[in-house]
């Protein structure tokens, strides 16, 4: 990974909303917003305290706590055409809240890419305020043109509000251009720390500045690594526990597995889809009940082997994102057996024997060829009915008969009834 050791600073933009410019002739399309609030980045609780002014001036009654100024989360996020940066705030930052002693509002993130150090700044001045050509004494160091001294700027470069609406919080959204970033700086490849992520929040009066919030996170909660990207888009979802119990062919399986949230709380009354790769391949649908988990009966009509299996959530959209766990389930091959063979004597010197072929789940082998043996020696095929059974006429008094089914290769093991006198 390269960087651009002539950059003296980083990457500022510092402007006011109401003239920060479009990004290019066409911009891309407005960042989706992260989810809030997204678990490992900075979470700052509260800290809405009332702004502490430079001249150390009292001024809680005159300019309370501010939820508009609360910092609650910084977001950053590296797309194929943009670098993204989101600062939620609790409250709603419209001038309409402001006091009429207050001249602006100012929010500022920074963070590092390697040695680099980037900044930026957005300012929402009170319109209602009629000393606003009055500005701060130290606005010169948020003055755009004072701003770019010494530093790399990157073009295009926008900043916007993203009001909240009810209990969504609302945001601060900046972006630049990534192949502006990376003319100057060379790739920015997959897997980039950007780290000591920071916000601050800043309310003016006419002629002083106050800290109203700030955040104070450090290490893992302060990083960003490019292309780690889970808190965009819906929401994850992960399964777990994937449960497919070894099966013997023509037997029945339960397949489970359980569907969580991002937080790793189950979910209700979703769907999912299991699917063995057994030739078909046979999908299965299911239903995750309060637990988050889903259960199927797989019928196993596959030859004794070990097939993969996936269990699905196809996710919402907008709501959730898609997930899935993968396995394998053994099938081997069922055990058979007769029934006690039965003589019928319609005539003097006519037998008839029957028995029924069953599989150890007492489930009739249906169509299948059973050879018959008298005193030793085969005498007939004959394949069984629906219902398992089958039966040899040809049978004289005294003879000793017997069934034998061969076995269906990997499917139905081989059998052998009880020798009856005929």
């Amino acid at each position: 990974m390269r960087r651009g050791s002539a950059l003296l600073v980083g990457a500022a933009l510092l402007a006011a909303a109401r003239l920060v410019p479009a990004s290019g002739d066409t911009p891309p399309p407005a960042p989706d917003l992260p989810h809030f609030v997204c678990a490992g980045l900075i979470d700052d609780e509260g800290d809405n305290t009332a702004p502490k002014y430079a001249f150390g001036e009292d001024t809680s009654t005159v300019v309370p706590k501010r939820s508009a100024m609360d910092i609650r989360t910084i977001n950053l996020r590296l797309t194929p055409t943009q670098l993204q940066v989101f600062m939620s705030l609790t409250g709603d930052p419209t001038t309409a809240s402001m006091t009429a002693e207050e001249s602006a509002w100012r929010y500022a993130v920074t963070f590092n890419i390697d040695t680099i150090s980037f900044t930026y700044g957005l300012e929402r001045d009170n319109t209602a305020d009629p000393g606003k050509d009055a500005k701060p004494a130290d606005a010169g160091q948020y003055n755009p043109k004072a701003a770019m001294t010494g530093l790399i700027v990157i073009p295009d470069s926008t900043a916007k509000f993203v009001p909240g609406t009810g209990t969504n919080p609302s945001w601060v959204v900046f972006t630049s251009p990534r192949a502006a970033i990376e003319k100057q700086m060379g790739p920015i490849d997959p897997g980039t720390k950007f780290t000591a992520i920071s916000g601050a929040a800043y309310d003016y009066l006419l002629n002083q500045s106050g800290t109203a919030d700030t955040t104070s996170a450090t290490g893992p909660q302060a990083e960003y690594v490019a292309g780690d990207d889970s808190c965009f888009g819906p929401p994850a979802t992960s399964i777990t526990s994937l449960a497919a119990p070894a099966v013997e062919y023509n037997h029945t399986s339960k397949l489970s597995a359980t569907l969580l949230d991002k937080d790793g709380k189950p979910l209700a009354g979703k769907p999912m889809t299991f699917t063995v790769q057994d030739g078909k391949p046979t999908k299965l649908s299911a239903t995750t009940n309060a637990s988050g988990v889903a259960t199927a009966s797989y019928l196993a009509k596959a030859k004794a082997g070990t097939y993969p299996v996936t269990a699905t959530f196809a996710g919402e959209p907008s709501v959730l994102k898609t997930s899935s766990m993968s396995g394998t389930i053994k099938v081997s091959a069922e055990k058979t057996a007769f029934t006690a063979p039965s003589v019928a004597k319609p005539s003097s010197q006519t037998r008839i024997v029957t028995t029924i072929l069953r599989g150890d789940n007492n489930v009739a082998i249906a169509g299948v060829n059973v050879d018959w043996y008298v005193n030793g020696k085969k005498v007939a095929t004959i394949k069984t009915d629906k219902t398992g059974k089958v039966s040899y006429r040809g049978a004289k008094p005294g003879q000793s008969v017997q069934a034998r089914f061969a076995g269906t290769p990997g499917m139905l093991l081989a059998s052998v009834s009880r020798i009856v006198k005929a």
